[in-house]
């Protein structure tokens, strides 16, 4: 088997959701918004690495994996994560430096661009590509000595979630989904906004049911609404994640 191919279906098998990247320039090869909120099947993932040419790996960060993923591009980043604290966790080495791998906090975290000091965060709306990707240059995405079968994944620092906050217009005790998504949605964002608040309720151990009659209720105020199928769909497969990654 392909060594990409079974690294994909390896991460797959974690709870991550996968997609095959183009070699060339780290784009998807195909549209890739229903995989933010719909798990991916093994068969699909094979049927990808019939169709398309020698693909690469992306993760795809944010609730549907339980990932977020600092992406440190330069030695001040390296630093800075240093400095501020770092814990034992799952990291990747890039072309450029390395990817951290944290999981999924109770707050909205979408995507953050630091050029200052090179640090870039991928959350809801991300990927990154992944091991044993092969980079334009030649570079081979490779683990460090901490990988996701000898670490767990750890939960972000305080300083990281304040990190990730930085630059927002809300203020902070009021960020993130409990305000802005709890008001309704429109068209474009309503799916990603439902697995997004599906997987919160399930980080504070409210049940299935008790997910769906509450997104029921937030989904009036929805424009136009979810169509009801859809959205048990969405909560049912992420409650099926949830469980996995509890085993």
């Amino acid at each position: 088997m392909n060594k990409v191919l079974k690294a994909a279906l390896a991460y797959l098998d974690l709870g991550w959701n996968v997609m095959p990247i183009r070699p060339d320039n780290k784009k998807p090869y195909l549209e890739w918004l229903p995989l933010q909120t719909e798990r991916v099947e093994p068969y699909e993932v094979e049927g990808w690495w019939l169709r398309y040419a020698n693909p690469n790996v992306g993760i795809i960060t944010g609730s549907i994996s339980n990932l977020v993923v600092f992406d440190l591009d330069s030695q001040l980043a390296k630093d800075r994560m240093r400095l501020e604290g770092m814990p034992i966790t799952p990291v990747s080495a890039t072309s450029k430096g390395n990817h951290v791998f944290m999981n999924y906090p109770s707050v909205l975290v979408g995507n953050k661009t630091d050029q200052k000091i090179g640090m870039d965060i991928r959350g809801e709306g991300g990927y990154v590509v992944a091991p044993p990707s092969v980079h334009e240059t030649g570079f081979i995405y490779n683990w460090t000595k901490l990988h996701p079968w000898n670490a767990k994944v750890a939960d972000l620092y305080p300083w990281m979630i304040e990190y990730s906050q930085e630059g927002s217009s809300a203020d902070p005790k009021e960020r993130g989904w409990q305000t802005d998504m709890l008001q309704g949605i429109s068209e474009g964002g309503r799916n990603q906004a439902a697995a997004s608040l599906a997987g919160r309720f399930l980080n504070k151990d409210l049940s299935a049911p008790e997910i769906i009659e509450i997104l029921m209720m937030w989904n009036e105020r929805n424009s136009p609404p979810l169509p009801e199928s859809e959205l048990i769909r969405t909560v049912t497969s992420m409650a099926a994640k949830h469980n996995r990654r509890d085993r």
